[in-house]
């Protein structure tokens, strides 16, 4: 599940290298000041490579032995919760969208609360595996 995750990642940091031409950035940045324009369009870019990046560490993570190490556990649950805020953050503040497109606001918002599952299911099934194994080899709960 967490190459899905990373999978997920790595279609929305793509994609936000190409949003700005498929929805014509430019004729709405037309009459913003110089300044303002480069902005956008670097604040975009940075947010399409932090999110690479991320999808790369989540690939690494889902590459791990869940039980080997906490840090791509720490990675993985810290990358669910900023998809959580960011979903927090669509439903106060939703997309701006034409009327025709007025579906796209709503699935947008709940587009993060799909990946905090993907990335926290399975933080959640390998711990409680790990738990039940702990269980079987000696009768007592390691790291609770």
């Amino acid at each position: 599940m967490l190459v899905i995750a990373g999978l997920h990642d790595s279609v929305i940091g793509a994609y936000h290298l190409v949003l700005p031409r498929q929805w014509n950035w430019a004729t709405g940045l037309q009459n913003v000041p110089a300044s303002l324009e480069w902005g956008v369009y670097t604040i975009n870019f940075s947010w399409s490579v932090l999110i690479l990046t991320v999808a790369a560490l989540v690939f690494y993570a889902a590459a791990q032995d869940p039980q080997a190490s906490v840090f791509p556990r720490r990675v993985v649950f810290a990358v669910g919760s900023f998809w959580g805020l960011h979903g927090i953050y669509l439903w106060f503040h939703p997309v701006p969208v034409p009327d025709s497109l007025v579906w796209l606001r709503y699935a947008l918002a709940a587009f993060p609360a799909v990946a905090v599952i993907l990335h926290w299911l399975p933080l959640w099934l390998t711990r409680v595996s790990s738990k039940a194994g702990a269980r079987q080899s000696n009768g007592t709960i390691v790291g609770a």
